[in-house]
């Protein structure tokens, strides 16, 4: 029985600190994706407010009303960043998985944590170093890219990550202290706590460890996605305000109920100029409707990715 008891606590250990080492290269992961993604953000909020003046001062002239901000910008980040979307959708971490680091069992042998952090508590116990781990720095998002409310979950989804490392660390712990009493009572013939004590607290650290299946199976999936996140960010090039303008122009004519405005002078002339309809010398309905059905069309074509599961 004691060297079931030792051996269990000294896996129980070795997983939890295999635990706090991927959690802590989660975060570092997220890190480094996060600064680029920020730094993308910024390029793009700025970027983008130039392209919005340039739609609205052309609306304006044209005696039209520009559509909600808001609405079209999610339009065009679902073109222009499909991808980068998509990335950071797949690096969330599922809810559920983290929460159970805060559940189940936990509670019963929480009361160790002040027994195992005391110094009899590594009588007898391998030292091991307890890594320490960060959680992703923080900063302002720029209001400017709410759009991009959706790839800023990530932030949320390390946080959670790394909001459980310390009761991974408090894991370790109690495993060293269950298996300093073991030792001490086969050693010695005694410990700190009776037999029957260190065996149960053996046995609720076990089933403590066992609710953790649903933790270990997302944790190495979820890294190489927040890799996958970081490196799509790196990648992707924020369009230039021209091109930015001109996928505005397509969410806003895609979403025209009445196509007859598109030839206004100031709408049409502006929008021949950005290469996005033929230059007429006679626009007919006809041609408005074509130009709306082509705006729907390179709106669809973008492979926008739909709303992540919802317990992410």
């Amino acid at each position: 029985m004691a060297e079931v008891a030792r051996s269990r606590s000294e896996q129980i250990r070795g997983n939890a600190s295999v635990r706090l080492l991927k959690v802590a290269a989660y975060n570092a992961a997220a890190d480094r994706a996060i600064a680029s993604y920020r730094a993308k953000q910024l390029e793009f909020a700025q970027r983008w407010g130039a392209a919005w003046d340039r739609h609205n001062t052309v609306l304006v002239r044209g005696g039209q009303q520009a559509a909600t901000e808001n609405f079209i910008e999610g339009l065009v980040v679902g073109v222009v960043a499909s991808a980068l979307v998509a990335a950071a959708g797949a690096a969330l971490f599922p809810a559920a998985a983290a929460a159970e680091a805060w559940s189940g069992t936990w509670f019963a042998f929480n009361a160790g944590a002040s027994v195992a952090s005391g110094v009899s508590g590594s009588y007898g116990a391998d030292a091991i170093a307890r890594p320490s781990v960060p959680g992703p720095t923080s900063g302002r998002r720029d209001a400017e890219a709410d759009a991009w409310r959706e790839i800023a979950q990530v932030e949320r989804a390390a946080r959670l990550v790394a909001a459980v490392a310390p009761r991974f660390g408090l894991e370790v712990g109690n495993a060293e202290y269950c298996i300093a009493q073991v030792r001490a009572h086969t050693e010695r013939g005694s410990g700190d706590m009776s037999w029957d004590d260190t065996l149960s607290m053996v046995s609720t650290l076990a089933n403590w460890e066992n609710s953790m299946a649903g933790f270990d199976a997302e944790i190495d999936a979820k890294l190489a996605a927040m890799n996958q996140f970081g490196q799509s960010a790196d990648a992707f090039q924020v369009p230039d305000v021209t091109a930015l303008e001109k996928e505005i122009w397509y969410a806003w004519i895609s979403q025209l109920s009445d196509d007859e405005v598109l030839d206004q002078d100031e709408i049409q002339h502006h929008l021949v100029s950005l290469g996005i309809i033929p230059d007429y010398f006679y626009m007919t309905d006809e041609d408005q409707h074509r130009a709306v059905q082509e705006a729907k069309e390179h709106m669809a074509a973008a492979q926008r990715p739909g709303p992540p599961p919802a317990d992410q």
